[in-house]
């Protein structure tokens, strides 16, 4: 009799054990568990530390045509995007919108031909992320699944709104139900600081990007350290992902200083590198059709625990690069540069912070920050021409693209570098021997690679793919 208690006792233990460790694995992975703090990580949300993405959309530079042959542009363009993004937001509270494809050569008539001003993102983003980061509230052309790398009002359809993505060559129209006076708006916004522009095949023969003459920069080197890679961020970005109690996380410490979290067979990899470099991986996606705004708040909020940023530290950032895969599940990379000075920076190890969101769930993240020193500003100096510099660099950028050694033809690879380019804007280049921020042409290929020149002389410093 007493050894058949004992027996049942044993089952009913076994019966609570198998259950609480179904609702364990169930509160560590489910989206909705109580242990998931943003997107599908365990540890503590840090949403109040994390902008929106609204926030980080910056613009690249700023177009404005006359109508009668000149153009300006502008690279200080935060006021006139803030007021690209007003026209926008009125437009889209607007009943009625409908959208075309229209060619090249119509595009250009509307903007060479007509008063017009055009802001650059410098990346292609999808449309209807960027309206519904614009204007949340409003459902037009959200179904306009196009990818653009700049939006443009013109006088010759003030009715409308353009956008365009030269790394695809696809132009676009989206007519509204009422006119805005949204050139005049944009135009007041310009500051004083741009200078005269013609396309790539006004000055090289071929191409479309819009290159500046006769720029003029202050920028000067800068010492640089590597980003806060202390103790107490390295503890606080592995409590965001596992949680306060670490369970079934393994620690293990390298001879370099390096220090990996793994999460029990290495679903879950946090990297504290010893350079102050930061990385998470899981092999666990989300499942969930999630949208692009949904996503990149997702990856920011993650971001604002695990990457170790915090308050005014956002404000140096801005959204530089995007990509996508998948169909009904999406994989969305967002890259997002740190600006010194108002510019960004770049690297050979890429941007400042990369975030991968797979079916809504953050699977990948990657903050390479630096701690910039001391500046000095220097003399206002001339920039070496944009034009030379793609002439001048043709076959480098021809060799880098095409993965060839060999010299190519000089026509060939003129041409071909000429094409390539999708904006060119000033910038730091992160130089990794020497600690310094250079001052540098960033030049953003149609593929997504970047090259970087040096600002005043033009010649190479490094590229990224």
């Amino acid at each position: 009799m007493r050894s058949a208690l004992i027996e049942k006792i044993k089952v009913v233990i076994i019966v609570v054990l198998f259950i609480t460790t179904i609702l364990l694995l169930y509160l560590l992975w489910s989206p909705g568990g109580r242990g998931i703090g943003f997107s599908g990580f365990g540890g503590r949300s840090a949403s109040s530390d994390a902008p929106t993405g609204a926030g980080l959309l910056r613009a690249e530079y700023a177009l404005r045509s006359s109508g009668s042959g000149s153009t300006e542009l502008s690279y200080d363009a935060d006021g006139v995007f803030a007021a690209a993004k007003e026209e926008l937001a009125g437009f889209l509270a607007q009943s009625y919108a409908e959208s075309s494809v229209i060619s090249e050569q119509q595009y250009e008539l509307a903007m060479r031909d007509w008063p017009s001003v055009s802001v650059g993102f410098g990346c292609g983003l999808p449309l209807n992320g960027v309206l519904s980061l614009i204007a949340p509230e409003s459902q037009l052309l959200r179904t306009a699944d196009v990818i653009v790398d700049s939006i443009a009002f013109s006088d010759a359809a003030p009715d409308s709104v353009f956008a365009r993505d030269s790394g695809s060559g696809s132009h676009y129209r989206f007519i509204f139900g009422e006119p805005r006076e949204s050139v005049d708006k944009l135009s007041s916004a310009f500051g004083d600081n741009s200078y005269p522009a013609y396309t790539a095949r006004d000055l090289l023969g071929v191409g479309s990007v819009f290159l500046p003459l006769g720029s003029f920069s202050e920028l000067s080197d800068m010492p640089f350290g590597a980003a806060d890679g202390s103790k107490e961020v390295g503890t606080d970005a592995a409590r965001a992902v596992f949680g306060d109690t670490f369970s079934f996380v393994r620690r293990i410490t390298d001879s370099f200083g390096n220090v990996t979290y793994m999460y029990g067979y290495g679903e879950k990899n946090l990297y504290l590198y010893a350079e102050g470099a930061i990385e998470y991986r899981t092999t666990v996606s989300g499942t969930e059709a999630s949208d692009f705004a949904r996503d990149l708040d997702a990856a920011l909020s993650f971001a604002a625990g695990c990457g170790g940023l915090r308050g005014d530290e956002w404000k140096a950032l801005r959204l530089c690069g995007y990509s996508e895969s998948g169909i009904r599940v999406h994989t969305r990379n967002f890259s997002f540069a740190q600006s010194v000075l108002g510019v960004p920076v770049y690297g050979q190890s890429g941007p400042a912070l990369t975030v991968t969101v797979s079916g809504g769930a953050v699977t990948g993240l990657r903050r390479e920050g630096i701690d910039p020193g001391t500046y000095t500003p220097g003399e206002n100096r001339a920039a070496a021409s944009p034009a030379n510099v793609i002439a001048n660099n043709s076959n480098h950028i021809y060799n880098i693209l095409k993965g060839s050694v060999l010299a190519p033809a000089s026509d060939e690879a003129f041409d071909f570098a000429a094409k390539a380019v999708r904006s060119l804007a000033p910038g730091y280049y992160a130089d990794p021997s020497r600690k310094l921020l250079v001052p540098a042409w960033v030049l953003k290929a149609s593929g997504g690679e970047m090259f970087y020149f040096d600002l005043y002389e033009g010649t190479p410093l490094g590229y990224t793919r």
